[in-house]
């Protein structure tokens, strides 16, 4: 049966681990927080619904937060942790991916300019 969840639109450094969409479960239900300065409100969806669909499928697959938490801190020198081969969320990851790629497109956006913006942010 699916949590209550809470989404909040944050500053992107307010996200943990140097990402733009950050997710976990405390005693009220899962919770997110989406950076809101990607540049459009289209691009913070986008985000959003890869950090929601990973969530779900993690949860589906018996995928911890805390197994993706602990190879992302592990993996702080590489800006897409997910995306390796050993990362036990990979496959959620990946497929969290292909559907952000997908909104993007849809919404009119070009996903190489959606990369830049994220990976050129400033992180503090």
């Amino acid at each position: 049966m699916l949590k209550p969840i809470k989404i909040e639109f944050v500053n992107h450094n307010e996200c943990r681990n140097a990402s733009v969409g950050d997710y976990g479960e405390d005693e009220h239900g899962v919770w997110f927080k989406i950076a809101n300065d990607l540049g459009t409100d289209a691009r913070t969806v986008a985000c959003m619904i890869h950090e929601l669909w990973e969530k779900f499928r993690n949860d589906q697959l018996g995928i911890s937060d805390k197994s993706v938490d602990d190879f992302d801190e592990a993996h702080m020198d590489d800006d897409d942790p997910g995306s390796l081969l050993d990362a036990p969320y990979h496959k959620t990851h990946m497929e969290s991916d292909a559907l952000e790629r997908m909104c993007i497109i849809m919404a009119g956006d070009d996903w190489t300019e959606y990369d830049n913006a994220v990976n050129n942010l400033p992180w503090e």
